[in-house]
């Protein structure tokens, strides 16, 4: 199964953990977010983490 996921919250390494699980059952995954997001009164950006090794993020 494919699966392209579109998500401004996925600029949060913590929210990105259960796309590791998708993964891992089969799910050939692609997630599009934002390099910044602008919530919590702040500026939140995105950082690579040891977890988005699993699939394709743009």
């Amino acid at each position: 199964m494919k699966v392209l996921y579109v998500w401004h919250g996925a600029v949060e390494k913590e929210y990105r953990k259960i796309f590791s699980e998708f993964v891992k059952r089969g799910v050939n995954l692609v997630v599009i977010t934002a390099n910044r997001w602008f919530e919590a009164a702040k500026f939140q950006s995105f950082e690579f983490c040891e977890t988005d090794k699993d699939y394709n993020s743009k």
